[in-house]
């Protein structure tokens, strides 16, 4: 049977940790982690397979700097507390546009995809429970 991935936990959350992840948008090698109290949490993902070690296993625990089961190692690279009021129900990112898009508290809002600074709040599209963008080249 085919199979187009192979699913793994990337990202242990502390026991003591009450914060719970409730969306997630994963680009290139990074994984972006919305959480309910409005952080908003960047993680690294990089293979761990080299020559030296074939298999993957290289016993490193699983927890704050990532997991090296099946191969991968999660890094967490930065974490904005304030960067939502509320819960990060949606994330989005417009390659194109260099924009990360973001739902939380019924409020859409533009951030830049380098620095994750806001850039607008949409307060139009107040009271929404989610987005989707559509993009034409021209």
């Amino acid at each position: 049977m085919l199979s187009a991935f192979t699913a793994r936990a990337l990202v242990d959350l502390k026991p003591r940790d009450r914060s719970r992840i409730d969306s997630v948008l994963a680009y290139g090698d990074r994984i972006l982690a919305g959480l309910n109290n409005g952080t908003l949490r960047i993680y690294r993902v990089t293979d761990t397979l080299n020559e030296e070690n074939p298999d993957g296993n290289d016993n490193e625990p699983a927890g704050g700097s990532g997991s090296a089961e099946g191969g991968s190692k999660t890094e967490l690279l930065r974490e904005l507390d304030k960067f939502a009021r509320y819960k990060v129900e949606q994330l989005a990112l417009v390659k194109e546009a260099k924009v990360l898009v973001s739902l939380s508290g019924g409020v859409v809002s533009l951030h830049d995809s380098q620095d994750y600074g806001l850039l607008h709040t949409l307060v139009q599209a107040k009271g929404g429970f989610c987005f989707c963008y559509y993009f034409q080249r021209c």
